[in-house]
């Protein structure tokens, strides 16, 4: 399966709200609990500041402190240290159910505790305005981002496999991308996936558990897109990615495919004519593989990247001098007969008549024009060249520019080279050792040691198992690090992003795999051999239910929200009605939460919904009132018959929000 980077990626839809953030810092003297004067007027403006802003906000208040005194002593100072300043803002007008208040001690420094200076920096509050302009409940809940979608980078050159956080499987064939306005780099690709696999993730991914048709049972939820430079891709025609979805639910009901309604920022289906087909996958001891001997004796693998190993030559690229921006001359300021250097107030000659000082003055004035007029002359010279310079500046930037560009690509064509170098050692290693490896996989095929279902890569663990490193590739792979390191320093300098020697490095596996596909004979045969044993083994019935695995499958050509659910049929007498009474609050989303058939529905308000009786249920309100202060409540009952709900409602931070959904 292709290794792939797992990264935390953005909230799951375009949200309609924004946000704003306003930091400040106050710092406190050594062992001090309180500011001085000159730091506590920084809260003025920060408080008028957050009094102009209408939006719902919050305020973060944190303390810390340097690293002298023991933990705990620390621990307790900062903690009087940020309830002292939320003591302030409060005092001043700030609203105590807007401010978060917490304290780390010497946990989290800013700088090293090396210096009193640096010490000051360290002993501080933090203060975080947080502000959301939202328009919905579905906004609100976009906010949290309790189910991130996740960012994985993948190299669409060949085909490869995703296996989510929560376990949905995605296989992508290779060149499936495409991008209607301009042409794309196929080993860059960036797929972000968001699974929903239980109701929790579903209210934070706002997608419900409901259609037309009424109540659906969630096999699970997912949303894929795809990216190049940030610009969205699409599938190319006639292909298709494939999704597997382990199969959590009773199996004798076929799952659907339902396609994405989008109303009041919520998604709800509509159900297509798509299954999901029912997969099983055996995954216990297998017959064991046999070769014909003549067959792996005569195997023969041609060398490929030799010729690079025995002509390689590393060079980095030379990097160009960016152009000295000139520098405008100072033009010299003029005397003038005033200026107090003339004045001769410092002369000690007291009884010296006032001719004979004025005459002094008007000589000393005279020596400094004319060195003004010598300096000046030299300035209009200066000024001459500065233009000169100014115009060819631009042309010297532009040439700078064009050799810059051409210098990063020779670097990246230098990582390409160094890349297949890498290829070239790994490929010398394994043919070099080969003979040997080919007998001692003979050995291991005739004693019945091969059970593995992924017989190529059992070969290919094999064969790599016995290779040693000899003196030739020993030094090849010195001068490999010797260079990479040389490479990775030079990326980093043309602010080229991340390089390093996993990136530049040919797994085993990867090298062995390209090997292996070279003698076509051995490969094609060793293929039938494998086919022929799986006919064997589903021929013989023999079979262990328990060492299979279940699963849903389905392929798509879009790049959208795609549910894997089916409707719960239940006949009308078998249904109660659950209503929801009109509430005094502004925005507001109610949920339904049905745990055992892993379903999320939505009632709005003044209305109801009909849900199976007997069943376990959550009833779940989010929304906001007039101010856009964010309001939680919930309520468990057991369906029985007709009911109305009865939330309890409380404000809540964000924070808590979150919370609260998490743990329904």
């Amino acid at each position: 399966m292709q290794k792939l980077l797992f990264i935390i990626f953005s909230a799951i839809w375009i949200p309609t709200f924004s946000q704003q953030e306003i930091n400040l810092h106050v710092l406190f003297d050594t062992d001090i609990d309180t500011l001085a004067y000159e730091e506590l007027q920084k809260l003025n403006p920060f408080i008028g500041q957050i009094k102009g802003i209408s939006d719902y906000k919050e305020v973060y208040v944190v303390g810390y402190t340097d690293a002298d005194g023991s933990s705990a002593y620390n621990n307790d100072l900062s903690k009087r240290r940020a309830e002292y300043v939320k003591k302030m803002l409060i005092k001043n007008g700030l609203d105590e159910q807007l401010i978060d208040e917490n304290y780390k001690g010497e946990s989290a420094p800013i700088a090293l505790n090396t210096t009193e200076n640096y010490k000051r920096l360290n002993r501080r509050v933090e203060i975080t305005l947080k502000a959301y302009n939202f328009s919905s409940p579905a906004d609100l809940i976009n906010i949290l981002n309790g189910n991130p979608t996740q960012k994985y980078f993948l190299d669409n050159t060949k085909n490869n496999t995703i296996e989510g956080e929560k376990g949905m499987r995605f296989y992508f064939p290779a060149y499936c991308f495409k991008n209607n306005t301009s042409p794309i780099d196929y080993a860059k690709i960036e797929v972000a996936i968001t699974e929903v696999t239980n109701p929790i993730e579903s209210i934070f991914s706002n997608t419900l558990a409901q259609s037309p048709e009424g109540i659906l049972e969630s096999g699970g939820m997912f949303k894929i897109e795809a990216y190049f430079n940030n610009q969205k891709l699409v599938m190319k025609d006639g292909m298709q990615y494939t999704v597997q979805i382990a199969n959590n639910t009773d199996g004798n009901k076929k799952m659907m495919v339902y396609l994405p309604n989008n109303s009041n920022g919520l998604i709800s289906w509509q159900a297509s004519n798509i299954p999901f087909n029912n997969i099983a996958k055996f995954n216990g001891p297998q017959p064991t593989l046999k070769l014909d001997n003549k067959i792996i004796q005569e195997w023969k693998i041609p060398p490929f990247y030799d010729s690079i190993l025995n002509n390689y030559s590393f060079y980095l690229p030379i990097k160009p001098s960016s152009p000295a921006y000139p520098q405008k001359p100072i033009m010299p300021k003029e005397p003038k007969i005033s200026d107090a250097r003339f004045q001769l107030k410092n002369l000690k000659k007291p009884f010296m008549s006032k001719s004979k000082k004025l005459k002094l003055q008007q000589e000393k004035f005279k020596k400094s024009y004319a060195e003004y007029e010598k300096n000046l002359n030299k300035y209009y010279s200066y000024i001459q060249k500065y233009s000169t310079d100014s115009a060819n500046y631009q042309k010297q930037l532009s040439l700078y520019t064009e050799r810059q560009e051409d210098y990063k690509e020779n670097l990246v064509n230098c990582a390409i080279g160094l890349y297949k170098y890498k290829k070239a050692i790994k490929e010398y290693q394994i043919l070099k050792n080969f003979p040997a490896a080919r007998n001692t996989l003979q050995q291991r095929i005739d004693a019945g040691k091969f059970t593995s279902s992924t017989y190529f890569q059992e070969l290919s663990d094999n064969i790599y198992s016995t290779i040693k490193i000899d003196a030739v590739t020993s030094y090849h792979l010195d001068k490999y690090s010797e260079y990479a390191d040389k490479l990775i320093k030079a990326f980093k300098e043309a602010a080229l992003g991340d390089i390093d020697n996993k990136s530049l490095n040919m797994s085993p596996d990867d090298i062995m795999g390209e090997i292996l596909t070279r003698d076509k004979n051995v490969y094609d045969y060793i293929n039938s051999r494998i086919d022929s044993l799986k006919t064997e083994q589903f021929n013989t019935g023999n079979f262990n239910k328990n060492n299979f695995s279940y699963f849903y499958q389905a392929s798509f050509a879009d790049l959208k929200w795609i549910n894997c659910d089916r409707f719960i049929d239940v006949p009308y007498n078998m249904m109660a009605k659950i209503s929801i009474p009109d509430n005094q609050f502004e925005g507001m989303n109610y949920y339904i939460v049905i745990k055992d058939i892993n379903s999320v529905v939505s009632v709005y308000e003044t209305k109801s919904t009909n849900i199976p009786k007997e069943k376990e249920i959550t009833i779940v309100g989010v929304g906001y009132d007039s101010q856009k202060r964010p309001v939680f409540g919930q309520q468990k009952l057991k369906v029985q018959g007709d009911q109305t709900a009865k939330l309890t409602f409380n404000y809540v931070k964000l924070g808590e929000l979150k919370a609260a959904i998490a743990n329904i």
